[in-house]
């Protein structure tokens, strides 16, 4: 299945890179590539992830440690929104995300 990041959730990926790299490049390195794999993974087997109305629409999302990868499935495959702390307003930040 294709798997296509919005710009909000490319911003997401650089921005905990980042983050992980001000203590150490190599464990950022690593931790983005598993990061990657897990989203590849999800993209095998979208629908074992539950749908979450209660945020938005056919949103779901699936949990990589502290962190949500929310996504919805389209025709074309799917579309990863927000990689984000799973502690922060997921609704709030899905009513503010660029597609």
């Amino acid at each position: 299945m294709k798997v296509r990041f919005t710009d909000d959730a490319e911003v997401d990926f650089g921005e905990i890179g980042e983050y992980i790299a001000r203590d150490d490049i190599a464990t950022a390195r690593e931790f983005l590539g598993d990061l990657k794999a897990f989203i590849l993974r999800i993209a095998s087997a979208p629908s074992a992830y539950r749908v979450r109305s209660e945020w938005s629409g056919e949103v779901r999302a699936a949990r990589f440690g502290s962190y949500l990868v929310i996504f919805e499935l389209e025709a074309e495959g799917l579309v990863v929104l927000r990689i984000v702390n799973g502690r922060r307003n997921i609704a709030r930040l899905l009513r503010e995300a660029r597609r």
